[in-house]
């Protein structure tokens, strides 16, 4: 059985040294990713959007080129069953209606994984007595999108004070 390690993609990108990314690349391919039979499994995940900044180093380019697994958005049940099997496995039930509505607001974005996450998380985080999910809350989130918007409006009343927020929207 293998041990895994996740690595998020954001460690490799925020306030690294051009040779702190050479070297983990490197360590990575010659290290880990060419050792026979090893147990170790380190797993990174990244969106597309960061592709492009690593392929700039030469080390982490030939692990992508030779060890990457691409996937493709999801889709239909596939999105169905990464929104609702993670809640029912925490033990929480989704309210009829809840996994449509929040099919058609995730339809109107692209790229919409990031902002389904946020919404979710929100939204779990909510209901952590009764264990269930409902349209209501979901709605009083704002939805997909209303839920970071109302995260960020948040954050930037509690740093700049409501005045500013309330000039900038006019």
């Amino acid at each position: 059985m293998k041990s895994s390690y996740s690595v998020p993609s954001s460690s490799l990108t925020s306030r690294r040294s051009t040779s702190d990314i050479s070297n983990f690349g490197y360590l990575l391919r010659t290290k880990v990713a060419e050792i026979p039979d090893s147990r170790l499994a380190i797993v990174t995940t990244m969106r597309a959007d960061f592709l492009e900044y690593c392929l700039s180093y030469e080390s982490l380019t030939e692990l992508i080129q030779n060890q990457a697994v691409y996937m493709p958005p999801l889709l239909g049940a596939e999105l169905e069953e990464a929104i609702a099997k993670p809640a029912n496995l925490q033990g929480y039930d989704l309210e009829t209606g809840l996994l449509g509505a929040i099919l058609d607001d995730v339809g109107k974005e692209k790229d919409c994984l990031p902002l389904l996450q946020f919404a979710l998380t929100e939204l779990w985080e909510r209901d952590k007595q009764k264990h269930r999910l409902t349209l209501e809350q979901y709605r009083a989130l704002g939805g997909v999108t209303g839920a970071l918007n109302r995260h960020a409006e948040k954050v930037y009343r509690y740093k700049y004070g409501s005045s500013v927020l309330d000039v900038l929207k006019y």
